[in-house]
């Protein structure tokens, strides 16, 4: 796992591009990166990538905040919901074998990108 270590900070400042870039996009890149080149399961990976992205976030959060870049009508609604509904899922993750989290986060990698597309 040395080897595989060297590359945890270019695959994190990569994927902290992405989450300012894009919101938390990055955590996409975590994601695999965690389960297809270091080899762990789907659901360390998610977990994992979800942990990462959460500082990134808060991070990027500050920045968009100083530029103004923040619908405050809409955080307050929106993060309850997503407090709510973070804590289902990732209790209901547990119950998800990782060949099914694998196929549902490829699913919905494939139903974001067409609709980012189109």
């Amino acid at each position: 796992m040395n080897k595989q270590r060297i590359l945890l900070f270019p695959i994190g400042f990569i994927a902290g591009i992405l989450c300012g870039l894009f919101g938390t996009g990055g955590g996409v890149v975590i994601v695999l990166f965690i389960a297809l080149y270091l080899q762990l399961d789907q659901h360390i990976a998610q977990a994992t990538a979800i942990s990462i992205t959460f500082v990134a976030a808060t991070v990027s959060s500050v920045i968009y905040y100083f530029h103004g870049n923040l619908a405050w009508s809409i955080i307050l609604p929106i993060a309850a919901g997503s407090i709510i509904g973070g804590y289902l899922g990732a209790k209901m993750m547990n119950r998800v074998p990782s060949s099914y989290l694998k196929r549902f986060f490829g699913l919905f990698m494939i139903l974001s990108g067409m609709r980012m597309i189109f």
